[in-house]
């Protein structure tokens, strides 16, 4: 008698999950019920599935989830940079306005113009820039550093949340000073001698520049 054919791995998964039509289920499960060796792979089967659903119910703890992030980080750092340092032809670049001065307005709040969430203190002054007609704002808040004449300056970024962007400022010697963003967009430098910077922020396809900034 010429032994009838065992059913694959694949066709066992499909049965299991209810993949197959009718005719081919019927045709799997009549196999299986005759089949010993079949039926040892069904169970196998059975017991992996279950193992992988209840692997997916298993909740992290979250310095074993914080140190798989890691390991992956420095290829993600390394990858960023290399995206942002690809050339971008036909990159569209837009100047930015400027919609607030605290120096030119001393009583006005402050708090008004940008970054309400984020505690800043010893504050001098605020600026605040508009770009692309609205779509995008950059609030900067400049605050005295110890050295005289020297300042910190936090800025915030509104409108290309969730994009790969990098920040740069163009120093009054033209040196380029990166800068990292957050996961709220924010920013900083310190301890920036007085004089006149341009900030360049890249993302995608466009580049936004503010210039100039008079610390």
């Amino acid at each position: 008698m010429v032994r009838e054919k065992c059913v694959n791995t694949e066709v066992i998964y499909d049965y299991i999950l209810g993949k197959l039509d009718s005719g081919a289920s019927e045709q799997a499960r009549n196999h299986i019920e005759s089949c010993p060796r079949c039926q040892a792979r069904l169970n196998e089967v059975r017991q992996l599935l279950q193992v992988i659903q209840d692997d997916a119910l298993l909740e992290v703890p979250a310095p074993v989830r914080q140190r798989n992030i890691n390991l992956f980080r420095p290829w993600f750092e390394t990858r960023q940079r290399e995206l942002l340092s690809q050339p971008k032809p036909g990159l569209k670049q837009f100047l930015a306005q400027l919609i607030t001065d605290t120096r030119r307005n001393p009583g006005l709040n402050a708090g008004l113009a940008g970054l309400r969430s984020t505690a800043f203190l010893n504050r001098d002054f605020q600026l605040l820039f508009s770009l692309d007609e609205g779509r995008i704002e950059v609030d900067l808040k400049v605050s005295p550093a110890h050295q005289e004449d020297h300042y910190n300056v936090l800025g915030q970024v509104v409108g290309l949340e969730g994009q790969i962007c990098q920040v740069e400022l163009v120093t009054p010697d033209s040196a380029i000073l990166p800068a990292d963003l957050d996961e709220t967009f924010t920013f900083q430098y310190q301890n920036l001698a007085a004089g006149s910077y341009s900030l360049k922020i890249t993302c995608g396809q466009e580049s936004f520049e503010i210039s100039p900034i008079t610390l």
